[in-house]
């Protein structure tokens, strides 16, 4: 297996650098907005030259259809809101949407279940859909500073969880089952509203 590294900018212009237990091929769809109002879709670490294609930004929807990838990049835009067109990429392993406007996702989004890898920090997110724990082979969530006042059971069923980044949220209690990510090595719970932690947060062997 070949490591695919990625880098995420946000608000603060800080890089989160990620290693992903991914395949050798992948095809990436970047969208970063340019002087002229349109994204490019770059197919890197391909035998011949990537191929860019121009999108106009409005056309988001229409372009989930425009070519099989693996990964995702939206991130650093003004989108408000996800077309439910996005969960059928069946065999997308990455999702980048980082400094948006998002206040919630599509309720298919767990139909992603290829995923490996989402960050969605910087938006305004304040729950996620049930589909969420359908995402069964996740292994780094970020949701770093968005409005999660909880984490809910759709997030602590993610057994496969390496790395949680909950970090500037809202979040007052964490749930007992947490002792359940086995898996769990990165659990960043910073500038949040907790008086207190449970106990069994201190079982995970990992």
């Amino acid at each position: 297996h070949t490591h695919t590294h990625t880098h995420i900018n946000t608000r603060t212009h800080t890089h989160t650098h990620i290693n992903t237990l991914s395949h050798t091929h992948t095809v990436s769809l970047v969208f970063a907005t340019s002087p002229g109002g349109s994204a490019s879709v770059e197919t890197p670490h391909l035998a011949t030259q990537p191929q860019i294609h121009r999108i106009s930004n409005k056309d988001l929807k229409q372009s989930m259809v425009l070519v099989s990838f693996k990964a995702l990049n939206i991130s650093d835009n003004q989108i408000r809101r996800l077309p439910e067109e996005i969960c059928n990429l069946k065999d997308i392993l990455q999702f980048h949407s980082s400094n948006n406007s998002l206040d919630n996702l599509p309720s298919s989004f767990g139909n992603l279940t290829t995923l490996e890898v989402i960050s969605l920090n910087d938006n305004h997110l304040s729950f996620l859909p049930h589909s969420f724990e359908k995402l069964i082979n996740l292994k780094i969530l970020n949701l770093e500073r968005n409005n999660l006042t909880l984490l809910s059971s759709n997030v602590w069923r993610l057994q496969n969880l390496i790395q949680l980044k909950i970090s500037g949220n809202k979040i007052v209690i964490l749930p007992e089952q947490i002792s359940q990510m086995r898996n769990l090595k990165e659990l960043s719970l910073s500038d949040n509203r907790l008086s207190s932690i449970p106990s069994q947060l201190f079982n995970l062997a990992n």
